[in-house]
């Protein structure tokens, strides 16, 4: 992986696998980023985001356990952070605010997941 292409700029993780969280947390590190969270829940993902500056960009696993992660989408939409879904799952119904946000399916290499981050900042 390159370093540095992500230039010092924070990125949510809200994923609720710890597995694939360290494997992201890594990655986006090792490319030169740095990471808010990890958050497994909604509701650690909006304490995060109410606790400081919000991030350049997110990384959002759609279902967690059972509840889908829009609500943090829709936060992140109204401060126009760029927005990654990830997904295990048949992509649902995605709401019309964030039909056009892109999806790296699962099982997926974190390497994937930063080379679409660094896109979506470019």
């Amino acid at each position: 992986m390159i370093r540095d292409v992500l230039g010092g700029r924070v990125v949510l993780v809200l994923e609720d696998s710890y597995f694939i969280a360290e494997d992201l947390c890594a990655a986006i590190e090792q490319a030169g980023g740095r990471v808010l969270g990890p958050a497994s829940h909604v509701e650690e993902a909006l304490a995060l985001l109410l606790k400081r500056d919000y991030p350049d960009a997110a990384i959002l696993d759609i279902d967690l356990n059972g509840s889908q992660s829009f609500s943090v989408a829709d936060a992140l939409a109204k401060r126009k952070v760029p927005i990654l879904f990830v997904t295990g799952l048949d992509l649902p119904a995605l709401p019309h605010a964030h039909r056009k946000v892109p999806v790296c399916r699962k099982p997926m290499r974190a390497a994937e997941v930063v080379r679409a981050l660094t896109r979506l900042l470019a």
